[in-house]
């Protein structure tokens, strides 16, 4: 099994990642990097594939990307957010209620892109009729909405510590980078 995907706390004092093999990943948190083999604390443990945990910017919630979904289809993703000390559930309906955004695209270079404040997360919705909308997600009271951008095939979403997102979409075939800063969301 692969250990991959290490990410620092803020505070540089943790680490968590994701552990396992083909489609089946759950997340860990090493508590003291100096003793790595000793102190790996579970996050996740289910028959669902994890990736890409990121700490929120206040290092108190972990969010990441599972393949979780009640039709068991291993393409749907969707992110989850629990707490950074392990005390919420770590498999089955518990952990599946700490899902905020479902139908999502995941990021294939890094983990789901917290807001500087710690309490929303910016996503990209797999909608193709609708060319991928980026929605924004308070993960407190799991409310999405959308982010207007009259983009299409949107991707890459990352924040600044400013609030300004940066993502890519298509243009004429070509990818094209975007900077945004969020104004106007419409509830979803």
């Amino acid at each position: 099994k692969a250990y991959l995907y290490p990410q620092w706390s803020s505070d540089g004092k943790k680490i968590v990642m994701m552990h396992g093999s083909n489609e089946n990943h759950d997340i860990f948190v090493i508590d003291d990097p100096a003793r790595p083999a000793e102190t790996p604390r579970t996050i996740t443990q289910w028959n669902a594939d994890d990736l890409r945990p990121i700490w929120s910017p206040d290092g108190t919630k972990i969010a990441f990307y599972t393949n979780y979904n009640e039709a068991g289809d291993p393409r749907i993703w969707a992110i989850v957010v629990v707490a950074a000390d392990g005390s919420d559930p770590k498999e089955g309906d518990g952990l599946a209620a700490r899902i905020v955004a479902e139908d999502v695209v995941p990021d294939v270079e890094r983990g789901p892109a917290w807001m500087p404040d710690s309490t929303r997360i910016i996503y990209v919705k797999n909608d193709r009729q609708e060319y991928n909308p980026i929605f924004v997600v308070d993960v407190n009271d799991r409310t999405n909405r959308l982010l207007k951008t009259d983009t299409k095939m949107n991707h890459d979403v990352s924040c600044a510590v400013d609030g300004s997102i940066a993502f890519r979409a298509q243009v004429n075939q070509w990818d094209q980078i975007y900077i945004a800063k969020l104004k106007q969301t419409q509830k979803q």
